[in-house]
């Protein structure tokens, strides 16, 4: 086992500081390495904090199945290790082989990739980073890089926890946070990122990409057996309110798209998605934000027992917002207590798209479809479209003796919804399993404006099919 600095880093040793890449223009060197190849790492022998790449150009590489702890009881900083920290620097770290493991401890237990500067971090051939809070992007420029069988990122309460004010909250992670940032996830050939809670701990595990405005995000999952996993053990509100989330763009500009194969999995209580979120309360409107499914990539929403299984496109003022599914063998699934996707909420505007023989499942007591849901506020919102085509599915489905089945489209009085169902095996189908004559909240039912403004089309040999109560 060997631990090797070139350049300009130095080593402060157990309860220290680990460092390549720290010096400024005075110091006159510039670029630092520092290798940790081998070694147990931990306990008495940890690192407090690692720092690469703090004014100038800096790499770490752990390897030959090294493992590593940082433990920085320095206040809450949630910077254990850090790559990127200033505007001009270049922060590098890579964690490779089966076997390499980096983990964080202590109440601060995070690890900030660009900061300021510019940060990577390659997690690759089955190597494990273990942290609580992941900030990807923050001021500057991130990547975070998962890569292979094996390899995986892991966001958990033993890794750390939030400052008392927020005692309760699961891990975190994020992508892009303030204006001019621009963060990148990319999860590959089988690679994992995993958030959980601790039931009767902590609840609302989530992720979130492209948190204020001017801040932009992308999280691509591509392959199969690769894997974004946010789950909510036990039911949330007993430390914290809210279960598992994933926010695809705040008020910045968030892409998430899963493809060949891969997977997104938000489970547990209150398991929910959203969309363009649009918090800002001023008249700018957001540039739109993005979910993709495709090539045969899955993505579950499903809360079981619980309330939960939503989706939100767009669902609030000044947001913009498009998802779609496309391709055979690429799936949608929401599955929970009053289960929904719903596009358009105060004055959002969003569209979605089901093509290419893509399909979406929306299952439980009071599944249900919004396109245009407005909220009653006030004028008429921009239209929200869903659009079917090209052998593309719907399923609408409630199981007996519970809330039927239904879609609206333009459901509030300030709604406005459009639906397009086209082509050979083009369909929307929904269903309820209760008998003829129960109550009409628990039959399957089609409202086309409801309160507010609704068009639906079916031509070139669509289908629109509802059947139960």
């Amino acid at each position: 086992m060997t631990i090797t600095i070139t350049g300009d880093g130095y080593d402060g040793g157990a309860g220290g500081t680990l460092s390549a890449g720290t010096s400024g223009p005075a110091d006159g060197v510039y670029d630092g390495t520092a290798t940790i190849n081998g070694g147990v790492y931990t306990g008495a022998s940890a690192w407090n904090r690692f720092r690469i790449g703090t004014f100038s150009d800096g790499e770490l590489t752990i390897n030959g199945g090294a493992v590593v702890e940082t433990n920085d009881g320095a206040g809450y900083s949630y910077q254990s290790v850090l790559a990127g920290q200033y505007a001009g620097s270049l922060g590098i770290i890579n964690v490779d082989g089966a076997g390499t493991r980096l983990y964080t401890t202590g109440e601060p237990g995070g690890i900030r990739i660009g900061k300021q500067g510019t940060g990577i971090l390659n997690t690759t051939n089955g190597a494990s980073v273990e942290t609580f809070y992941l900030d990807i992007a923050r001021f500057g420029t991130g990547t975070v890089n998962i890569d292979g069988a094996g390899s995986q990122l892991i966001l958990d309460d033993s890794h750390g926890a939030w400052q008392p004010a927020y005692a309760g909250q699961a891990a975190f992670g994020r992508i892009g946070k303030e204006s001019g940032s621009h963060g990148y996830l990319n999860i590959t050939s089988g690679g994992l990122l995993s958030i959980s809670n601790t039931d009767g701990v902590t609840d609302t595990p989530g992720f979130q990409i492209a948190r204020n405005d001017g801040s932009y995000g992308k999280a691509i999952i591509d392959g199969q057996g690769s894997e974004l996993r946010i789950r909510q053990t036990g039911p949330q509100g007993d430390s914290y309110t809210g279960g598992s989330f994933l926010q695809i763009g705040r008020n910045g500009q968030g892409i998430l798209e899963a493809r060949n194969n891969a997977q997104v999995n938000i489970t547990g209580d209150y398991a929910h998605v959203a969309v363009s979120s649009a918090y800002t309360g001023d008249s700018v409107v957001d540039p739109a934000s993005e979910l993709r499914i495709l090539s045969g990539a899955d993505m579950t929403i499903d809360s079981g027992a619980y309330i939960g299984g939503f989706l939100n496109i767009a669902a609030n003022p000044n947001s913009q917002a498009n998802v779609l599914v496309s391709g055979a063998g690429s799936t949608l699934t929401l599955n929970g207590h009053y289960s929904f996707v719903r596009a358009g909420g105060e004055d959002g505007t969003g569209t979605l798209t089901v093509t290419q023989a893509g399909q979406i499942d929306i299952t439980g007591s009071g599944a249900n479809l919004n396109i245009g849901a407005g909220d009653g506020s006030g004028a008429t919102n921009a239209q929200n479209k869903a659009i079917i085509s090209a052998g593309g599915i719907i399923n609408i489905t409630s199981a007996s003796n519970s809330s039927g089945a239904f879609a609206n489209l333009g459901r509030n009085s300030d709604g406005n919804g459009y639906m397009l169902i086209t082509g050979a095996g083009s369909q929307v189908n929904i269903s309820s399993d209760n008998l003829p004559g129960t109550p009409s909240n628990q039959s399957a039912f089609f409202n086309v404006g409801r309160s507010g403004q609704g068009q639906l089309d079916v031509k070139a040999g669509g289908q629109l099919t509802i059947t139960g109560g």
